[in-house]
């Protein structure tokens, strides 16, 4: 999970995603698997198992979502703010 959260600190996501916010609720429990709580811009929530998923698959699923919202704004014929 750390090495999650250092690629997305990285400059180069950054600077692709400049609107993109990442909060860290710490949890204490140690029986409980680490978890990501995506929340897109249309409100959608999406829980995101890191115990059971690589960072690889996680940032797939991110893309996923971001093409569904992209699609979804062109439907719209606007953006996302």
């Amino acid at each position: 999970t750390l090495g999650f959260l250092a690629e997305l600190k990285a400059k180069s996501v950054r600077e692709a995603v400049p609107k993109m916010e990442v909060t860290i609720n710490r949890v204490t429990d140690a029986a409980a698997p680490p978890r990501l709580m995506l929340t897109f811009v249309d409100g959608r929530e999406t829980p995101v198992d890191l115990g059971k998923l690589s960072v690889k698959d996680t940032f797939a699923q991110i893309e996923l979502e971001t093409g569904r919202l992209d699609l979804e704004a062109m439907r719209r014929g606007k953006p996302w703010l």
